[in-house]
């Protein structure tokens, strides 16, 4: 008998991954080579966050990881075949070092 337990993380999800980052014709393709993400440039939160110092690294960040979620088996969630990716797995996944992914 395996005594061995394996803990299950739980995956990280980008929230209205479908109203805002799929469309009707990505949603008929199985695979995504790009990704879609909507123009929030006039808008206030959009200028806070370029006001902080880190800013402009977590904009980077955030569409790396979209284009990570956006080639998962479920897109949308960050995980693969064998589970949720940690910050380790999407910091070899992306060449991106991990206190930055922590930080965005």
């Amino acid at each position: 008998m395996n005594t061995q337990t394996e803990e299950k993380r739980k995956a990280y999800a980008i929230a209205h991954w479908n109203q805002k980052h799929e469309n009707a014709h990505t949603r008929k393709q199985r695979s995504l080579k790009h990704s879609w993400m909507p123009n929030y440039l006039g808008t206030v939160l959009y200028h806070r966050l370029l006001e902080r110092p880190d800013g402009q690294e977590i904009l980077f960040i955030w569409s790396v990881l979209l284009q990570v979620a956006g080639s998962c088996p479920q897109r949308g969630l960050l995980a693969g075949e064998h589970g949720a990716f940690t910050i380790s797995d999407l910091a070899k996944l992306t060449s991106l070092d991990t206190a930055s992914l922590e930080n965005a």
